[in-house]
Protein backbone atom coordinates (compact mmCIF):
# COMPACT_ATOMS: atom_id res chain seq x y z
CA UNK A 1 0.00 0.00 0.00
CA UNK A 2 2.88 2.37 0.77
CA UNK A 3 4.34 1.78 -2.68
CA UNK A 4 0.96 2.58 -4.24
CA UNK A 5 0.83 5.84 -2.23
CA UNK A 6 4.35 6.79 -3.32
CA UNK A 7 3.59 6.14 -6.99
CA UNK A 8 0.46 8.31 -6.89
CA UNK A 9 1.90 11.26 -5.00
CA UNK A 10 2.31 14.57 -6.68
CA UNK A 11 5.48 16.60 -6.71
CA UNK A 12 5.67 19.80 -4.67
CA UNK A 13 5.55 23.42 -5.77
CA UNK A 14 9.24 23.62 -6.59
CA UNK A 15 9.39 27.36 -5.85
CA UNK A 16 8.40 26.80 -2.20
CA UNK A 17 11.41 25.52 -0.26
CA UNK A 18 9.28 24.33 2.67
CA UNK A 19 7.12 22.25 0.30
CA UNK A 20 10.20 20.70 -1.33
CA UNK A 21 11.77 19.90 2.05
CA UNK A 22 8.55 18.34 3.35
CA UNK A 23 8.26 16.30 0.15
CA UNK A 24 11.84 15.07 0.60
CA UNK A 25 11.27 14.32 4.28
CA UNK A 26 8.09 12.31 3.80
CA UNK A 27 6.05 10.26 1.35
CA UNK A 28 9.01 8.88 -0.51
CA UNK A 29 10.10 12.19 -2.06
CA UNK A 30 13.74 11.48 -1.25
CA UNK A 31 13.48 8.04 -2.85
CA UNK A 32 11.96 9.53 -5.99
CA UNK A 33 14.62 12.27 -6.14
CA UNK A 34 17.53 9.85 -5.66
CA UNK A 35 16.13 7.42 -8.23
CA UNK A 36 15.69 10.27 -10.72
CA UNK A 37 19.30 11.37 -10.20
CA UNK A 38 20.52 7.80 -10.66
CA UNK A 39 18.44 7.23 -13.80
CA UNK A 40 19.29 10.55 -15.45
CA UNK A 41 22.90 11.06 -14.41
CA UNK A 42 24.65 8.18 -12.66
CA UNK A 43 23.52 5.48 -15.09
CA UNK A 44 25.41 7.39 -17.79
CA UNK A 45 28.66 7.35 -15.79
CA UNK A 46 31.08 4.49 -16.42
CA UNK A 47 32.21 4.39 -12.79
CA UNK A 48 28.61 3.85 -11.62
CA UNK A 49 28.15 0.97 -14.04
CA UNK A 50 31.39 -0.60 -12.83
CA UNK A 51 30.22 -0.75 -9.22
CA UNK A 52 29.14 -4.12 -7.84
CA UNK A 53 25.40 -4.74 -8.01
CA UNK A 54 25.08 -4.91 -4.23
CA UNK A 55 26.50 -1.35 -3.93
CA UNK A 56 23.95 -0.03 -6.44
CA UNK A 57 21.27 -1.86 -4.45
CA UNK A 58 22.29 -0.62 -0.97
CA UNK A 59 23.58 2.92 -1.54
CA UNK A 60 20.43 4.56 -3.04
CA UNK A 61 18.12 3.78 -0.10
CA UNK A 62 20.82 4.84 2.38
CA UNK A 63 21.30 8.14 0.54
CA UNK A 64 17.51 8.62 0.40
CA UNK A 65 17.32 8.07 4.15
CA UNK A 66 20.08 10.63 4.72
CA UNK A 67 18.37 13.17 2.41
CA UNK A 68 15.05 12.62 4.15
CA UNK A 69 16.55 13.08 7.62
CA UNK A 70 18.52 16.11 6.46
CA UNK A 71 15.41 17.74 4.99
CA UNK A 72 13.52 17.09 8.23
CA UNK A 73 16.32 18.68 10.24
CA UNK A 74 16.41 21.79 8.03
CA UNK A 75 12.65 22.26 8.40
CA UNK A 76 13.00 22.18 12.18
CA UNK A 77 15.56 25.03 12.36
CA UNK A 78 13.52 28.13 13.24
CA UNK A 79 13.65 30.86 10.61
CA UNK A 80 16.09 29.09 8.28
CA UNK A 81 13.56 28.25 5.57
CA UNK A 82 12.14 31.79 5.71
CA UNK A 83 15.65 33.20 5.34
CA UNK A 84 16.51 31.03 2.33
CA UNK A 85 13.09 31.13 0.60
CA UNK A 86 13.56 34.29 -1.54
CA UNK A 87 16.87 33.03 -2.91
CA UNK A 88 15.49 29.53 -3.42
CA UNK A 89 12.50 30.88 -5.37
CA UNK A 90 14.75 32.97 -7.59
CA UNK A 91 17.24 30.20 -8.31
CA UNK A 92 14.65 27.46 -8.86
CA UNK A 93 12.55 29.71 -11.11
CA UNK A 94 15.59 30.38 -13.29
CA UNK A 95 16.46 26.67 -13.42
CA UNK A 96 12.89 25.62 -14.21
CA UNK A 97 12.68 28.26 -16.94
CA UNK A 98 15.97 27.09 -18.40
CA UNK A 99 14.96 23.42 -18.38
CA UNK A 100 11.58 24.24 -19.90
CA UNK A 101 13.22 26.23 -22.69
CA UNK A 102 15.66 23.38 -23.36
CA UNK A 103 12.80 20.88 -23.51
CA UNK A 104 10.94 23.14 -25.97
CA UNK A 105 14.12 23.51 -28.04
CA UNK A 106 14.61 19.73 -28.23
CA UNK A 107 10.97 19.22 -29.15
CA UNK A 108 11.28 21.80 -31.94
CA UNK A 109 14.48 20.16 -33.25
CA UNK A 110 12.79 16.75 -33.28
CA UNK A 111 9.75 18.12 -35.09
CA UNK A 112 11.94 19.81 -37.69
CA UNK A 113 14.00 16.63 -38.18
CA UNK A 114 10.79 14.58 -38.58
CA UNK A 115 9.40 17.07 -41.07
CA UNK A 116 12.65 17.02 -43.04
CA UNK A 117 12.75 13.20 -43.11
CA UNK A 118 9.14 13.06 -44.31
CA UNK A 119 9.88 15.50 -47.13
CA UNK A 120 13.02 13.85 -48.36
Amino acid sequence: MLLFHILLQTTPDWTQLSAVLLWLASSGGAVMAINWIIANFLEKMAWWGALPTWVKWVVPPLVAIAVSIGAQQVVQIPGLVDLIQPYWALIISILLGYFASQAAHLQTKRAMALKKSNQG
